[in-house]
């Protein structure tokens, strides 16, 4: 049975080696190293934020984060989901749990960025209903109001 919970320390080198796993192995992104190994959006939940794992057995499987950028926006970041799991609607629930969250503390807008590349992420953006604000070189800028 898959479980939508808050971070927890103890999944920390879970995190870390599924962020790896998929920025830098699979998409070539070895500059966000650094960042990832810090876990830069370990800090949101002491910011107004959220940081949501998806768990199946005690095993990660996904993460997602909401950053406070000035009430009452949002910013959504470390929104993965390990290969084997994508096409599970791990997405979706992470989704609509934080958007859900969201909501109950007050936001009212969200945004995020991801690259133009990552085709199957904006169409799946796109679905539940982020449109496109700003695009930024390769970098799309989407919101969508909750």
């Amino acid at each position: 049975m898959i479980k939508i919970i808050e971070y927890e320390d103890k999944y920390k080198d879970a995190v870390i080696g599924l962020w790896i796993q998929i920025c830098i192995e699979e998409f070539g992104f070895e500059e966000w190293e650094n960042g990832i190994r810090n876990m830069e959006n370990h800090e949101f939940p002491k910011n107004n934020g959220k940081f949501l794992l998806a768990i199946e057995n005690d095993e990660l499987i996904g993460t997602i984060s909401l950053k406070d950028i000035g009430m009452p926006q949002g910013m959504l970041k470390g929104f993965y989901v390990r290969s084997d799991y994508r096409s599970k609607k791990i997405g979706l629930h992470l989704m609509n749990k934080i958007i859900e969250m969201a909501k109950e503390m007050g936001y009212n807008n969200l945004v995020l960025d991801t690259y133009e590349a990552f085709e199957s992420a904006v169409r799946f953006y796109q679905k539940y209903g982020f449109t496109k604000i700003n695009q930024i070189d390769d970098k799309l800028i989407m919101q969508i109001a909750i």
